[in-house]
């Protein structure tokens, strides 16, 4: 099975979701074809890190349109490689994107 990380600046890890994902990766290493989808203003030029597929994604600079592109770009790549499962940590972005209206 294929299973691809979108919204995630990149691996090695340095904090936050990044590390949430790369102990996930690390386990899932050997039973899975996995690709990380990252930011390539913050991703290193290696192709892959310990087994893993990274993609490096172009994003559109500011503050507030360099997480939605990455997002955007990541998943429309990901539609044309189609892969089986997604991984999408983007729970603070949507929550902010979209509140609740009551």
């Amino acid at each position: 099975m294929r299973i691809a990380h979108l919204g995630v600046k990149g691996l090695p890890s340095k904090s936050g979701t990044e590390r949430v994902v790369e102990a996930i990766v690390t386990r899932m290493i050997g039973k899975f074809d996995i690709t990380v989808y990252c930011d390539a203003d913050y991703t290193p030029l290696d192709t892959h890190y310990k087994g893993v597929r990274l993609i490096r994604i172009p994003t559109i600079k500011g503050r507030y349109l360099k997480p939605i592109s990455l997002d955007i770009f990541s998943a429309l790549h990901a539609l044309f490689l189609v892969i089986m499962t997604l991984s999408i940590c983007m729970v603070l972005k949507t929550v902010l994107l979209f509140p609740c209206c009551d």
